[in-house]
């Protein structure tokens, strides 16, 4: 079975990216695979402050967090694509740079 993603806290490297991005293999970088546990974490955590957060809610606004982040990388790649090839990883680490410098 093949792994989409590079999920299980094994990231696949940059070598393998350019080998399955030859290949017409579609992987979903490790940055968002993994970040969901983070981001629910964060969520969650902020949330004790002033209120409790139920797992529905944890999950409700994780889920268009991270489709949404899926989405922005996505849209980043198939935008620079015809340029030269991309992978997803590159896109995502395309689009920190551009919130960091959004941030300067």
């Amino acid at each position: 079975m093949q792994d989409p993603g590079g999920g299980r806290q094994r990231p696949h490297d940059a070598e393998a990216d350019e080998i399955l991005l030859k290949k017409g293999i579609f992987v979903i970088p490790d940055v968002l695979c993994n970040a969901g546990g983070v981001t629910a974490a964060t969520s969650s955590g902020a949330g004790l402050q002033s209120f409790f957060w139920t797992e529905d809610e944890v999950n409700q606004r994780l889920d268009q967090i991270m489709t949404k982040a899926f989405h922005q990388v996505h849209d980043i790649w198939v935008k620079e694509n015809p340029k030269a090839p991309l992978t997803m990883r590159q896109a995502a680490y395309m689009l920190a740079v551009k919130r960091v410098l959004r941030q300067s």
